[in-house]
């Protein structure tokens, strides 16, 4: 005979564990506070905490977006740890803008906002009755909503400061009301806070020549303890601080340019990011490290590569991705690919990712 509990959670808790024991997750059912958006990212080792050139970095620094003066909408899906569990994927479509409040020669000032959905999907189970005789399939699936805001000022194109505030509800379904004799779900819902800070430099800018060094820190899920419906377990919010540097170089234009270029699109770009994270819940959790570099053509075309670490997960491996743009009028479009390590002794999982904009 099958119990109740036991048909409710015979899939969905199993695929939990198995994420747990092999993909990098701290804290049994917060994994969809662990799946960044951005794909660049996660070609350049999983690290975005000082990149302010992505919206999508909002996950890892909500001041990621004190600098945008444009609008950018992205969409990204793709198999979370497809040689453990297949059937599970993750979901992720936001949109971000900004404007320029202030603009004249010793000081700009930027006001921006975003908003992204985010759905992890562990795949579908049957549920059964007390005796064990099947009354439908179910599904397991965690939510998230990121609302973000940012504001930053530059002093003299020299000097720039960006503070952000994320709020994220988060929804965790293990299993619904119907599939269960109380009638009650197994599910869990949370909001947590993410606070966030950037400050860049223009070092050198001459000759079209520009050389911006940032850093980054954010505490991301702040808040109090996650209380599931109808266990008497609770567990508290992966708590994260993170810290990173990041350095920009850009070269000139080319002087003559066809009128798809006519934005003056520089020759090469170079990035570099690196990323530290700490868990502030864990005391036996190592902290994940990630680094990676970027170059571009002509914002045309970008080839990255990146290494990251999490000893506690058991992941230590490189990370490789690549993009192709367009760009025209101030029409911005992108196509990004990584692949990304899973775990020790497993194939690399590929995410695909798409990104629209429109600079003012």
């Amino acid at each position: 005979m099958m119990s109740n509990r036991v048909a409710r959670f015979s899939v969905s808790i199993l695929t939990v564990l198995i994420l747990m024991a092999f993909f990098p997750l701290d804290i049994a059912g917060q994994s969809i506070l662990r799946l960044y958006p951005s794909i660049r990212a996660y070609g350049m080792g999983i690290a975005g905490t000082a990149d302010y050139h992505e919206p999508a970095n909002a996950d890892f620094n909500p001041a990621a977006l004190s600098f945008m003066d444009e609008i950018a909408v992205t969409f990204n899906r793709g198999q979370l740890v497809p040689d453990l569990a297949s059937d599970v994927y993750t979901f992720s479509m936001g949109a971000a803008g900004g404007i320029m409040l202030i603009d004249n020669a010793d000081y700009d000032m930027f006001f921006s906002g975003s908003l992204r959905y985010t759905q992890l999907d562990y795949g579908e189970w049957e549920a059964t009755d007390e005796v064990g005789n099947f009354i439908g399939i179910c599904s397991s699936k965690d939510h998230c909503i990121n609302m973000t805001v940012a504001i930053g000022s530059t002093f003299k194109d020299l000097i720039g400061v960006g503070v952000g505030f994320s709020a994220k509800p988060i929804s965790l379904e293990l299993a619904p009301a119907w599939g269960t004799v109380e009638n009650e779900s197994s599910s869990a819902n949370k909001v947590a806070f993410d606070l966030g800070m950037i400050l860049k430099m223009d070092l050198f800018r001459e000759k079209g020549f520009l050389v911006s060094p940032s850093f980054g820190i954010s505490y991301l899920n702040l808040g109090g303890d996650i209380e599931y419906a109808n266990r008497d377990q609770t567990v508290p919010l992966s708590k994260e601080l993170r810290i990173g540097f990041g350095l920009c170089l850009e070269s000139p234009s080319l002087e003559s340019m066809d009128e798809a270029f006519e934005h003056r699109l520089p020759i090469c770009t170079f990035s570099f990011n690196y990323d530290n994270a700490n868990d502030l819940v864990r005391d036996d959790s190592e902290n994940r490290r990630g680094y990676g570099v970027e170059i571009s053509l002509f914002r045309l075309f970008f080839l990255r590569t990146g290494h990251y670490e999490n000893k506690d997960g058991n992941v230590t491996d490189d990370t490789f991705g690549y993009g192709l743009g367009f760009e025209k009028k101030g029409i911005r479009a992108r196509f990004d690919y990584a692949s990304v390590p899973q775990s020790a002794g497993l194939k690399k999982v590929s995410k695909y990712g798409f990104s629209l904009g429109y600079s003012f």
